[in-house]
């Protein structure tokens, strides 16, 4: 029993595969936002004429939704996505723009079967973030994941690393500093 045990794990961890690996730059310093302007957000997915060129690209905009959604979903913070990018609103909240740069969709069953003879997957993008009722542009980041045909079923194919690419967009989010308040006076005693 126990050697049939230790082979199901075994297959379960080769066919599961890794995370995929996001790389981030920073084009615009460290985020500041107000942490009632992070949750809401209106989210618009757009791509370079290359990326929208390619086959693949209504998978590749609808897996980077659906897994915007539910990281957006999973930090408590409302998205409502947009056809196009939006300045302008009475309430506070954040644009996020996700241009898609370059990719190479590939899914995980051919990896599984083919190996090495599949080609890479990668997905770049540029996230821009806008205030909502300013329509000040408030930072930028790039995020690239890749993977090579060579790391066999451990490789992260597009959809894990489109999920990987949502998290860390989320996370960066989440995760920036409080903006600080404008046009408050501070009254200090003597």
């Amino acid at each position: 029993m126990r050697p049939l045990l230790s082979a199901a794990l075994l297959l379960a961890t080769t066919l599961a595969g890794c995370a995929g690996q996001v790389q981030t730059n920073a084009s615009s310093g460290e985020l500041e936002l107000s942490k009632q302007a992070r949750r809401h957000l209106l989210v618009h997915i757009d791509g370079s004429p290359s990326a929208k060129a390619d086959p693949r690209w209504q998978e590749m905009e609808s897996a980077m939704r659906s897994h915007l959604d539910r990281q957006v979903f999973n930090a408590l913070y409302q998205v409502t996505f947009v056809g196009e990018r939006r300045s302008i609103a009475q309430q506070p909240g954040l644009m996020v723009e996700v241009q898609i740069s370059d990719f190479n969709y590939q899914e995980q069953l051919p990896r599984y079967f083919l190996g090495p003879a599949t080609s890479e997957a990668w997905v770049g993008t540029q996230v821009s973030l806008y205030d909502l009722q300013s329509g000040r542009q408030l930072g930028s980041r790039s995020y690239r994941s890749s993977s090579s045909g060579w790391g066999g079923v451990f490789s992260a194919m597009s959809e894990k690393q489109i999920q990987a690419m949502s998290k860390r967009i989320v996370q960066d989010i989440r995760q920036a500093e409080e903006a600080p308040l404008l046009g408050k006076a501070v009254v200090m005693a003597d």
